[in-house]
């Protein structure tokens, strides 16, 4: 897989490709083992970053640093 197919890869999952972009992805994605697996890699990660950011401790601390910092 080219660098060029992650960009537009990344592009698609951010809602940030064309029409024509995604085409090329969506038909990357079906022939493609790594597409598919960089593509179930990223959105791993973006599960992560949500889950981390609705974290209650980390809340409480962006509370904290609001209030004394």
């Amino acid at each position: 897989m080219k660098d060029q197919d992650k960009i537009l890869i990344n592009a698609y999952l951010d809602g940030e490709a064309t029409a024509d972009e995604t085409k090329v992805v969506e038909q990357l994605l079906k022939s493609d083992e790594e597409a598919q697996a960089y593509m179930q890699g990223l959105q791993e990660i973006n599960l992560e970053l949500i889950a981390f950011s609705n974290n209650e401790e980390l809340k409480d601390l962006k509370q904290w640093t609001t209030k004394y910092v």
